[in-house]
């Protein structure tokens, strides 16, 4: 306390002055009273999982796959039952080249609830999930599955948050799944959606390699 903010009374002793009382006034107002109050500040409200959902796609649509995990982690954890924290968790796995974490999101998202468009999102990236799954025997066929999944939802297909990847994406997927199976004449009529002048005779060996070298190409761009 300053010494200007006191002053002598008239009488033996001291009183407090009116800038004093002043600041007293204004302390107990503000809620610090004579000795000061608690200014730690109180902890906002948690996000809701609307906003832990959309912080997940901001980040992912921004490369930042790490934060993107984080948040759709936070989301499932707030409320599982919804399936697109979990699509999002999977999609972002995928990302950070981990199919098998992929696998397990996309496995808990798929009795969830939500649109066919995030339905079809969600098996859409179990089917590169489990193509990628190179320790899994039946990676191909199961792939193959969720493809046909995502194709009797819509058979035009496309992924929001990361634009240009659509059903063409799961039409060479197809053909690569088939490819690796054996299944030759599958994997060209799957080649020949997206190249209807494309031929090979695939019952050959010299056409199975014309068809490898077709899908390689489609894969590369041009």
């Amino acid at each position: 306390m300053r010494r200007s903010q006191l002053r002598r009374s008239p009488g033996p002793g001291r009183t407090f002055g009116r800038g004093f009382r002043l600041l007293l006034l204004f302390g107990l107002l503000s809620g610090g009273g004579c000795g000061g109050g608690d200014t730690t500040t109180q902890p906002g409200p948690e996000p809701t999982y609307a906003e832990r959902i959309a912080a997940g796609w901001t980040a992912f649509e921004a490369g930042d796959f790490d934060p993107a995990r984080s948040q759709f982690l936070a989301a499932v954890a707030t409320d599982p039952a919804p399936l697109e924290g979990w699509m999002g968790l999977g999609w972002t796995e995928l990302k950070r080249s981990d199919p098998d974490a992929a696998h397990d999101a996309f496995e808990s998202g798929s009795d969830g609830t939500g649109s066919d468009a995030q339905r079809a999102d969600l098996l859409a990236g179990w089917a590169f999930g489990w193509s990628a799954r190179s320790t899994q025997a039946a990676r191909f066929s199961e792939s193959n599955g969720r493809i046909d999944e995502v194709e009797a939802l819509t058979t035009t297909w496309s992924f929001a948050h990361a634009p240009g990847l659509d059903a063409d994406d799961l039409v060479l997927l197809a053909a690569e799944n088939h490819f690796a199976l054996g299944a030759f004449a599958a994997s060209l009529a799957r080649v020949q959606v997206l190249d209807p002048v494309f031929t090979a005779d695939v019952g050959t060996p010299a056409g199975q390699a014309a068809l490898a070298a077709k899908i390689e190409v489609l894969r590369v761009g041009p």
